[in-house]
């Protein structure tokens, strides 16, 4: 008896938990380069540490929205567009709420804290937690309307609105292979300027992380 075709992509599952764990690592080497951070460590690392920010940072989120790309087209031809809308409001709004609400608060504290632009408790801080709109690291509103590190919860749900039409008429995608990446790894590193010459919102390129979740 013929066994039945798993439809799932375990390759990509693969591919969420690396990056998941290089993303996190990614995270925390960014208190020691030399980048602009929320938060910095005294001593930073000009060598081993930076090269690491570098490879890791040129790729890693397009890698993310590919993925999303591709989990999309998938998710739309077992779904209508309304239903497959409605779950991703409640699957990335709700946690996107949370954060913004409950989760950055206390690291937009923090922040202000380290760099002495506040002193007192965190109770002391939450009268100014939503004054002023966060825009920029060292900046002067509290309120993280985008919830910092979850901003990538937004562009998902921006993007999903927008392609939904185009990955719901698409009846066929091409497998991802070690190809595809090393492909789109060279363009990042053609088309992405220098990280550190930007601002945390101004490095986030929405146009390439859109192109590279069609890819």
């Amino acid at each position: 008896m013929e066994k039945l075709r798993d439809p799932r992509r375990y390759d990509l599952d693969w591919m969420k938990v690396i990056a998941t764990l290089l993303v996190f690592l990614y995270h925390c080497s960014m208190f020691f380069n030399p980048f602009d951070w929320h938060v910095k460590n005294n001593v930073l690392d000009t060598s081993v540490i930076l090269a690491f920010s570098l490879l890791i940072g040129t790729w890693i989120m397009p890698i993310f929205f590919m993925i999303s790309g591709i989990s999309s087209h998938y998710s739309l031809q077992k779904r209508s567009m309304g239903t497959y809308m409605k779950e991703r409001l409640l699957r990335l709004g709700i946690p996107l709420i949370f954060g913004v609400l409950i989760l950055s608060p206390p690291q937009v504290y923090i922040e202000r804290v380290d760099n002495n632009q506040f002193t007192g408790s965190f109770l002391d801080f939450l009268p100014q937690a939503y004054k002023g709109l966060y825009l920029e690291i060292g900046g002067t509103g509290n309120f993280a309307f985008v919830g910092l590190h979850l901003w990538y919860l937004l562009a998902l749900i921006l993007f999903s609105l927008v392609t939904m039409h185009l990955f719901k008429k698409s009846k066929s995608i091409k497998n991802v292979t070690p190809l595809h990446l090393i492909l789109l790894h060279i363009a990042l590193i053609a088309v992405k300027r220098p990280q550190f010459l930007k601002t945390q919102f101004q490095s986030i390129n929405h146009r390439l992380f859109l192109v590279t979740s069609l890819f």
